[in-house]
């Protein structure tokens, strides 16, 4: 339930970022995660994922601990990452999609794993529609 709080508050900074981001607090232009910026996404994923699991492993009946601390650190991570208007957030949660598809179906929630199958088709159709927008920006730099 508290997870729900917390990416509540990502909806309203994404909110903010989108709109006012900018060092000229103007709107976020799509891009690209930097290979400094995705290491420290890689750190901060371990991170939350043994933070996760301590949690699960103490405080929580899970039975799935591993596959709920990856789902919910790489879940964080993307919010994050969509906040800034990372392309890349959307192959993060592709990935995610996948993991949880095969976790639910292990737990034979079938309509869930649907339900996720769907997020991850809108997820190809979303990344596909940002990288042609993307692409588009960098061709309309380059020739201005």
């Amino acid at each position: 339930m508290s997870l729900q709080g917390v990416f509540l508050f990502f909806q309203f900074y994404g909110l903010y970022q989108w709109r006012y981001g900018s060092k000229e607090n103007k709107p976020i232009a799509m891009q690209i995660v930097s290979l400094a910026t995705c290491l420290s996404l890689v750190v901060a994923a371990i991170i939350l994922f043994a933070s996760i699991i301590f949690i699960l492993k103490h405080s929580t009946d899970s039975t799935t601990i591993y596959a709920d601390a990856t789902i919910t650190a790489l879940s964080l991570i993307a919010q994050w990452m969509m906040s800034k208007k990372y392309l890349q957030h959307w192959v993060l949660w592709i990935i995610i999609d996948l993991i949880s598809i095969n976790l639910y179906i292990s737990k034979t929630l079938y309509l869930t794993a649907l339900l996720y199958l769907i997020f991850m088709l809108l997820c190809f159709r979303g990344y596909y529609q940002w990288r042609e927008t993307l692409n588009k920006s960098i061709w309309a730099h380059s020739i201005a």
